[in-house]
């Protein structure tokens, strides 16, 4: 998409840090030695797009040593805090992924009219822990509801199954 909107005299790079199959901590560390050795041979960024947290942190976490004096922008973020936080800074811009849970909510307590509970499946990523964040957002808009969440990420499969398997009709997953 991004690149459909740019004329043939943009050099558009892309760099994936693929969080969702290997650890944060290794996707930054690769993908620091990608652009360091980019650099190298290419020079320097007009402008850095980021999509999704992990990518949002590790631009902040490098800006300096990285992307110093160049633009930052921001599409996908969960974290609705960071992103304003972030925000302040005069080279970083963008646009945050809300999730519709008052829509999904109130349709799923119409299929579930006497649910009393609502969890949601979520893991510690930085995305996962900005997913979180909105939906306990949710909690002062369903007082008559209880929030709660099954982490993925301390769990074994087999334990995320159980958990979900347990679930009765009282609760909205």
């Amino acid at each position: 998409g991004i690149q459909s909107v740019m004329d043939d005299t943009v050099n558009l790079e892309i760099e994936f840090m693929d969080t969702k199959m290997i650890s944060e901590e290794i996707a930054e560390n690769e993908l620091l030695e990608r652009i360091r050795c980019k650099e190298q041979k290419a020079g320097l960024y007009d402008a850095v797009i980021v999509g999704d947290d992990a990518a949002l942190v590790f631009a902040m976490k490098y800006q300096e040593e990285l992307f110093n004096d160049i633009p930052i922008v921001f599409e996908g973020i969960n974290n609705i805090e960071y992103a304003r936080e972030v925000s302040k800074d005069p080279y970083v811009s963008g646009v945050i992924e809300r999730f519709s849970y008052k829509d999904n909510l109130d349709f799923a307590r119409k299929i579930q009219p006497k649910a009393d509970k609502v969890v949601a499946l979520v893991d510690d990523t930085v995305t996962g822990i900005g997913e979180q964040q909105q939906f306990f957002g949710q909690e002062e808009k369903y007082p008559d509801l209880t929030f709660d969440v099954i982490n993925g990420s301390l769990l074994t499969k087999e334990q995320i199954v159980e958990k979900i398997s347990g679930i009765d009709d009282d609760t909205i997953l």
